[in-house]
């Protein structure tokens, strides 16, 4: 059995050689297709259904494809989209869990989110990345 295996983790590493494999975009396309898929109750919702299965076929493509270029680029994209929507679920935490003592804005230039404390009139900021100075309403 062992010797099976190990057979087969061989021929599974010769076909993999030269293809893009894993990575974290090829992961969500999975976990998104799975949930769609579940959520649509085997079918009834059919364009859920259909979505997450699309989903799924693409995340395999991206896995098997030998075209590592436009994969980076695409992975690239993702983690650029996936960065905006953290920092700015991170912002609205931070607005709502300290909405009493201080005020938040993000950086225009490098999307620093800046703190300013509440009741001190118009106050200048300096965001400390990228030095840029902005007048804010506290």
């Amino acid at each position: 059995m062992k010797n099976l295996l190990d057979k087969l983790r061989y021929r599974l590493t010769i076909f993999m050689q030269g293809r893009y494999g894993i990575d974290s975009f090829s992961y969500f396309l999975t976990a998104a297709g799975a949930v769609l898929a579940v959520i649509s109750g085997g079918g009834y919702l059919r364009y859920m259904f259909f979505t997450g299965i699309l989903l799924e076929v693409w995340a395999i493509f991206r896995c098997l494809s030998r075209k590592f270029d436009r994969r980076r680029d695409e992975l690239r994209s993702y983690l650029d989209v996936k960065r905006y929507v953290l920092i700015r679920v991170k912002l609205v935490k931070l607005k709502i869990t300290e909405r009493k003592e201080y005020k938040y804005v993000l950086c225009g230039s490098c999307d620093k989110i800046l703190r300013i404390p509440k009741g001190k009139g118009k106050v200048t900021v300096t965001c400390p990345i990228c030095g840029r100075q902005y007048k804010k309403r506290s």
